[in-house]
């Protein structure tokens, strides 16, 4: 769709409303409603009283917050109306937001040099509309595809394109992993049998998956990665008598974790922070004792329970994404998850990890 329309002076007025005719300007403190009423109507503070203001007496109005408004004609079941638009973003394009009662916020753009709006069209339908407008951009072409139909995702978009900025685009993304998991028990508790041991470290495999969830148009993101991983040791422990703990369990790791993406680069160096559960999947831990009688040794044998089944802790990554190409990415990640046995259970083994690892998302 596509409407004409005067383009009007914008003067800048910190903090301070104002409306506008095609001809006056007046700083005025404006009265603010819902989305849905600010496209209606505006209300303006006066000495005398609250004034009504429509689409069709303004040509545009500023909120005390900072939010811009232009008067345009729509077209709202089957009726041509005028409505006030909230600009979202100004610089080569203006781009537009639109609340409609019992309908979905609607959103337009136009070029700065010229006087027609155009609305953007939902799902597959939006990357080829943006290509037309993005040519002059590469970097802008290749993320079309990921752009939605929201007011973080089109101002991030447009925002990029103006300085035509090579970085990562924030989206759902999902993907696979995998490395190696360096694995050390250690003792909750002194003063126990496992508190004199000394517990060596066992390499294990691991691999997962990969949930990346972006916040707003922040460089910041949520980020699960559940990850299995195995690992088997052998530890001696003494007190009156000698004992060997052998473990060998399956288990995976559940990451909530907030990733913060350093820098505003293509390859994206990215720190992660948060808390972490674990759970036993298989294997076994078994307690070998060993008890000498004169010349006679006698070996007993039993489950333990020394490693929790349920274990919660935090995780802590370090990493790099490489751009590999326009929807793929590869990871490179290092972290630790310190795990430990909580409740009744704090008795028991702690488990603390340091894990490498290499991935790819799509």
């Amino acid at each position: 769709m596509a409407v004409a329309f005067c383009l009007t002076t914008h003067l800048s007025f910190s903090q301070q409303g104002y409306i506008s005719t095609d001809s006056t300007l007046n700083t005025v403190e404006v009265i603010g409603g819902s989305a849905y009423e600010n496209a209606q109507f505006i209300k303006v503070a006066t000495k005398s009283g609250i004034v009504t203001y429509s689409p069709l007496e303004l040509s545009e109005y500023r909120l005390n917050d900072g939010r811009v408004f232009h008067s345009f004609p729509t077209t709202v079941s089957g009726e041509e109306v005028h409505l006030f638009f909230e600009r979202i973003f100004h610089g080569r394009y203006m781009v537009y937001s639109l609340a409609i009662k019992h309908e979905a916020t609607r959103y337009f753009i136009t070029p700065a040099d010229t006087v027609i709006l155009h609305q953007l069209p939902d799902g597959k339908q939006l990357a080829s509309f943006l290509k037309q407008y993005v040519q002059d951009c590469p970097a802008a072409l290749e993320n079309t595809p990921f752009v939605k139909l929201s007011k973080n995702s089109l101002v991030r978009f447009f925002g990029d394109y103006d300085l035509c900025w090579d970085r990562y685009f924030p989206r759902f993304r999902y993907g696979v992993k995998g490395g190696l998991a360096l694995t050390t028990l250690t003792a909750q508790k002194a003063g126990n049998l496992f508190s004199t041991a000394d517990f060596h470290t066992a390499a294990g495999l691991s691999f997962g998956l990969e949930v990346h969830v972006p916040m707003g148009r922040t460089n910041m993101s949520f980020v699960t990665e559940p990850t299995f991983y195995h690992y088997k040791s052998s530890t001696l422990l003494s007190d009156s008598r000698t004992y060997d703990l052998v473990t060998n369990q399956y288990r995976v790791n559940v990451p909530a974790l907030f990733r913060y993406n350093a820098f505003n680069v293509k390859n994206v160096p990215f720190i992660e922070l948060g808390p972490t559960y674990s759970r036993y999947l298989g294997g076994e831990n078994l307690l070998f004792s060993y008890n000498t009688t004169d010349n006679d040794i006698f070996i007993g044998i039993e489950e333990s329970s020394a490693i929790a089944k349920d274990q919660l802790g935090f995780t802590l990554n370090v990493g790099l994404m490489v751009k590999y190409d326009s929807k793929q990415t590869m990871t490179f990640q290092m972290g630790i998850n310190n795990l430990y046995s909580v409740g009744k259970q704090s008795e028991l083994l702690g488990v603390t990890q340091i894990c490498f690892s290499a991935g790819l998302l799509f």
